[in-house]
């Protein structure tokens, strides 16, 4: 087999035989095949091909993927690296009001070398300043892919604050062009066959996707297997799912993980982030002749609309305000933040606020500077900050969302891992067991959990101040 390597696909050359063979190396099974129609009508086989036999290629991102498997298989192999590399036209790495840890220097000078990888980095490793590192180092046209408003603003000002010169934005009713282009995956999608959006993905020669295990999604895959970028970075603290169609796309479109450890243990034994310890407190069991199959009902029940619940989340979080925490209160729908920012009002002993995916930029905007501020003791939020949000106020995150994703929970938790004073960050969980789906969802937390070598404890009077753990006296770990 002969593999001739362009930014975007690799061009296979061989036989008929050859050809089949490569495509049974990047054939994927799809573990819901049985829930497609076409595959129960035999018309699909249930399989997902990243071999492309009209283009004789596949995403050259696979490149190493693909050797693996010839190696292990004893198939025989050419590579020609047909890609033209531009020549970097930063002179360093270094930016503005920032001393770089010595991982990140790493990063980004592999990062470099290298062209293409995905960066697996931890909340709070500094993502972005690795991601600044790069292109102040390479100096060229740059697309900054993100998928919220908040990331688009944020990033563009810690660039700017970086030292990063022609800044520019592309969203949020925005069209600011310029060297670097921090770009919504949205609006360039809503826009792609717009000329502007077809010379920024031919003419950048830098690319990053910002929390890029999103890229299973079609929208993020369409515009970055168009962008013709010849350096290619992934940035994310979760970037892999559980079905390989999704990490093979990831794959494909960026290229391998980047060969520097920065995990959550890295990051609190080298003591950059904050020490969690989680709380896991049982809830009052809901006593009802109600047996709801449906997930959904199931939820709305036992956690959305459950007032024993709510009422354990209100007192847990007051608990934590009155040893003078400020307190991240996340929850997965609007109604549900509603729901606690009531009980919240009825009680009138702290303040506190919601926050959500409908409540507009600034709206959102002004409650975290608020809260940045210690003007309002407690945010509610929605899932629109489980994602990139900087808030490093946070002593505390009560998670009233439930649900079981390892991705989202370890994001919803990096919210609050930014270093501090007493370098200790208290996560509330609920042991919820009213039905074989919540009981389900709570063991796969706590087994998260241990997996991450976090502190696990059992039992609200855990819930004491932090200064017990400063004081080395041990709390019963389960």
């Amino acid at each position: 087999m002969k593999f001739l390597i362009h930014n975007l696909w690799t061009k296979f050359e061989g036989s008929v035989e050859e050809e089949n063979l490569l495509d049974r190396f990047l054939a994927v099974q799809d573990p819901a095949r049985f829930h497609s129609r076409l595959f129960r009508q035999k018309i699909w086989d249930g399989y997902h091909r990243f071999y492309n036999r009209r283009r004789r290629g596949f995403p050259s991102g696979l490149i190493n993927y693909v050797v693996g498997k010839c190696e292990k298989n004893n198939v025989p192999f050419e590579i020609v690296d047909g890609r033209v590399k531009p020549e970097p036209l930063g002179k360093d790495f270094d930016l503005d009001d920032f001393t770089p840890r010595d991982y990140q220097i790493k990063a980004a000078q592999i990062a470099v070398e290298q062209g293409r990888a995905i960066i697996h980095a931890a909340t709070n490793s500094g993502k972005t300043e690795i991601a600044a590192m790069i292109m102040k180092k390479l100096g060229l046209p740059t697309l900054y892919i993100v998928h919220t408003n908040e990331l688009l603003m944020q990033t563009k000002k810690r660039f700017e604050m970086r030292g990063l010169n022609g800044v520019g934005i592309i969203g949020g009713g925005n069209y600011q062009p310029g060297l670097i282009n921090i770009s919504m995956v949205q609006t360039l999608y809503r826009y792609r066959y717009a000329e502007q959006v077809t010379e920024l993905l031919n003419n950048s020669k830098v690319l990053f996707i910002d929390e890029c295990q999103h890229l299973a999604a079609n929208t993020y895959y369409w515009l970055v297997m168009r962008c013709n970028a010849y350096y290619r970075y992934g940035l994310s603290g979760t970037p892999f799912r559980k079905d390989i169609f999704s990490d093979m796309r990831l794959l494909g479109a960026t290229g391998s993980v980047l060969p520097v450890k920065i995990d959550n243990q890295f990051m609190i034994t080298e003591g950059y982030s904050a020490i969690p310890y989680i709380v896991m407190i049982d809830t009052p069991r809901l006593y009802t002749m109600m047996n709801p199959i449906s997930y959904a009902k199931v939820y709305d029940l036992f956690v959305k609309n459950n007032t024993l619940r709510n009422t354990a989340v209100v007192d847990a979080t007051e608990k934590l305000c009155g040893q003078g925490k400020q307190v991240l209160v996340v929850v997965r729908q609007i109604d549900h933040g509603e729901n606690l920012l009531e009980l919240f009002r009825q009680r009138n002993n702290y303040i506190a606020e919601f926050v959500h995916g409908s409540s507009g930029y600034e709206q959102r905007d002004e409650a975290l500077n608020k809260f940045r501020n210690k003007q309002i003791d407690v945010l509610i939020a929605s899932t629109i900050f489980d994602e990139g949000i900087d808030v490093p106020e946070i002593h505390a995150v009560v998670l009233a969302v439930g649900e079981k994703s390892p991705i989202k929970l370890l994001q919803r938790i990096g919210r609050g891992l930014r270093r501090k004073e007493n370098n200790y960050l208290t996560i509330v969980d609920f042991n919820d067991t009213d039905h074989r789906y919540v009981t389900k969802h709570t063991q796969e937390r706590k087994l998260v959990y241990v997996q991450q070598g976090f502190k696990l404890f059992h039992g609200s009077e855990h819930l004491d101040d932090v200064s017990k753990l400063e004081n080395n006296e041990l709390l019963k770990s389960e």
